[in-house]
């Protein structure tokens, strides 16, 4: 048996020397308590008892008490005594006093268990490595495990950003190569437009010459000769008054195809004018070729 709790001990004392008009203590009553299950009376301690006792042996008593039925329980479960002081003839305690007890082991049926050995200890932290190595290789794997599949996961959604990127960027070049071909064929026409209009500028401001040459006789074209006539005649006139400036820059305004049916006539022109200038006298022939110099000086 174990020497009762300090806190028990100074109980009662005071309950011994604790005196009212309603006179002393009567009786003492112990108490094992379970949660929720209210107590067990284990025993109870009368006036002539409580007089005649001292203070320690009566507090050794109930200790005593609390102990032996703490030893009944499970090994190693703490218990809940409490003890109740009544004076004469009251139901409800006048003073409660609770403490708590620890139920020691019970050792085998051979006695107490030698001590460890050197032997027993290596191969009991040899037990708890093995188990404690185990363990961290466990969460080791379940930690690779899980990177892995976030990193997987990472992996397609950056492939996936990537393919779209490309995506984006190969529709932009072909929207940027669509526009630039736009923009180079609306160059084309108006660069074709404007050579059209300096043609047509160019025919347009060479037309009073024309109709200036054609009229120096005083006579209307209808009145002298017959429409077409007078339109080769007005043709040839142009040809043989064009320079050969005049003549390049006209070349330089048409297609590849009107320029080869341009020079078929301007030299079918220059043949037939040779062919006239051939069959005039010679006096007349020096007279024409003096106004041609005079008309290009």
């Amino acid at each position: 048996m174990s020497f009762p709790a300090e806190r028990l001990q100074k109980w009662v004392l005071q309950i011994k020397g604790d005196l009212t008009e309603d006179g002393p203590i009567a009786r003492l009553e112990l108490y094992h308590t379970v949660d929720g299950e209210g107590g067990e009376r284990l025993r109870v301690w009368h006036a002539a008892e409580c007089g005649d006792a001292d203070a320690d042996e009566l507090a050794q008593e109930v200790w005593d008490a609390a102990e032996s039925d703490a030893h009944t329980h499970s090994p190693g479960m703490h218990q809940r005594y409490v003890v109740h002081a009544y004076r004469d003839k009251e139901d409800e305690p006048d003073n409660v006093c609770s403490f708590n007890l620890t139920s020691a082991l019970k050792n085998n049926l051979l006695g107490d268990s030698d001590s460890p050995t050197t032997r027993g200890e290596r191969g009991q932290q040899m037990r708890h490595t093995e188990a404690l190595h185990r363990m961290l290789m466990q969460l080791t794997e379940v930690t690779a495990g899980r990177m892995s599949r976030d990193l997987e996961a990472t992996r397609k959604r950056a492939d996936n950003a990537e393919t779209q990127v490309r995506q984006l960027y190969e529709m932009q070049q072909n929207l940027l190569d669509r526009s630039h071909e736009r923009q180079l064929e609306m160059a084309k026409e108006t660069q074709n437009a404007r050579r059209m209009d300096k043609f047509l500028g160019l025919m347009m401001s060479m037309t009073p010459l024309i109709l200036s040459k054609v009229l120096a006789g005083g006579m209307p074209i209808s009145a002298a000769m017959p429409a077409s006539a007078a339109r080769d005649t007005s043709v040839k006139k142009l040809l043989g008054s064009l320079s050969e400036q005049e003549l390049m820059g006209a070349l330089e305004k048409l297609t590849p195809q009107n320029q080869l049916a341009f020079m078929e006539l301007y030299q079918s022109f220059r043949e037939d004018a040779a062919k006239e200038e051939h069959q005039k006298p010679e006096a007349l022939r020096h007279g024409s070729q003096e106004k041609e110099q005079e008309a290009s000086n």
